[in-house]
């Protein structure tokens, strides 16, 4: 699969005392992991911010006493103190809501993912992990304190970006926790500040970031809104977690498929595979032999079709995986040629106007001499279809 490549992973092993750590180190030297005091200094900035503003919820009621402690809501977020008092109480917990507000290192409401990880150093731009998280550093020891960042996902959807930092001298874990809709910040939250966090739980997490760190074989597939940045679909983009697209032959989906032979009374057959979440269309001789696969459809929202695209994906994650604004509208102001020419592979053109719906589609040259186009359908902004098929020359 075609796709930018920030840096890779290093994984290096350094002597603390009689101790071996593992760790990862930072992609930029002059950087550093977020620091306990960049934490509380956003902290801090919030409660003052609060405490300073009209408070929007009254904090004596009985809805304003939650987890994290009483609330105090106002334009800016809200803050969470341990007793019903913003002067003299003990501070729990905020939450940022505005995007005057900065965090460390400027990251703010509505901050992409890109900014982020040019904020903050990690050594896995890549985000290599599993399809549930990864781990983008980790540093120091359970004995010394350790600052970590971590993802939480659903495949390529973003859940949260987590920046944590132990102290053993205080007993304290602080974190920033950014929380990821649509491949941007919607809030931040700072948690742990008033909360004793033991040794034994420096251990098991310590253990678990570890073995977080060795997982492998999911990555993120870059996104930008410079489209100039991105690759054009190629072919490299047909060999998909869904289905090898070039190389597929119809006997791979094993026996628990319906496998249908279908002749179309002109001299040509096809060969349907409907499956679990995906049907394929070959076409092949009156046997069922010598088959070709010319469409590939996904059913179902658990495959990934090239660059990871899913079903439920929005219009604006997708469109910022592939190349676009090199073209624009057409006299109709319906159709936007996003890269290429129309007609003449590779190209990358965008429908609009048929209410609700919309279409992306990208066509691409094979070395065999084919084009195969991705079609991209959108409900309300939503991808509702994901199908690949060869072009009739």
């Amino acid at each position: 699969m075609s796709r930018k490549t920030i840096g890779k992973m290093m994984i290096r092993s350094l002597v603390l005392g009689l101790m071996m750590v593992f760790t990862f180190a930072a992609a930029n030297a002059d950087a550093s992991p977020v620091t306990r005091l960049e934490i509380y200094d956003l902290a801090d900035r919030m409660l003052e911010l609060v405490r300073g503003a009209e408070l929007v919820n009254d904090p004596t009621a009985e809805d304003s006493q939650v987890e994290d402690g009483v609330a105090f809501v106002s334009e800016y977020g809200a803050v969470y103190m341990d007793s019903a008092s913003l002067e003299d109480g003990q501070l729990n917990a905020v939450m940022v809501m505005d995007s005057e507000v900065a965090g460390p290192r400027d990251v703010r409401i509505d901050s992409s993912v890109n900014d982020i990880m040019e904020a903050i150093p990690s050594d896995n731009e890549d985000m290599e992990g599993s399809e549930y998280e990864a781990l983008l550093y980790l540093t120091g020891s359970v004995e010394e304190g350790f600052s970590y960042g971590r993802v939480q996902r659903n495949g390529q959807r973003i859940i949260s970006m987590v920046y944590g930092v132990t102290d053993p001298e205080t007993e304290s874990h602080v974190i920033l926790n950014l929380i990821i809709s649509g491949d941007g910040v919607t809030s931040m939250r700072v948690e742990g500040l008033n909360a004793q966090f033991t040794q034994a739980e420096a251990e098991e997490l310590y253990a678990s970031l570890k073995k977080m760190g060795e997982e492998s074989g999911y990555i993120r597939v870059y996104q930008d809104s410079d489209g100039s940045k991105l690759d054009m679909f190629n072919e490299n983009d047909l060999y998909c977690p869904a289905i090898n697209y070039p190389s597929a032959d119809p006997n791979q989906f094993g026996e628990d498929v319906e496998d249908a032979l279908i002749d179309n009374e002109d001299g040509t057959w096809f060969r349907r595979i409907d499956g679990d979440g995906f049907e394929a269309v070959f076409s092949c001789d009156s046997e069922g032999k010598n088959a070709t696969l010319i469409s590939f459809s996904i059913l179902s929202t658990d495959l990934e079709g090239p660059r990871r695209v899913r079903l439920g994906d929005l219009y604006t994650e997708v469109y910022n995986r592939f190349r676009h604004g090199e073209g624009g509208l057409d006299a109709s102001e319906t159709v936007e040629t996003l890269y290429g020419t129309i007609g003449t592979a590779p190209y990358g053109v965008s429908e609009y106007g048929n209410g609700s719906e919309m279409v992306l589609r990208y066509v691409t040259d094979t070395m065999s001499g084919e084009q195969v186009e991705l079609l991209l359908r959108f409900e309300e902004t939503v991808l509702s279809e994901i199908t690949l098929y060869t072009l009739q020359n």
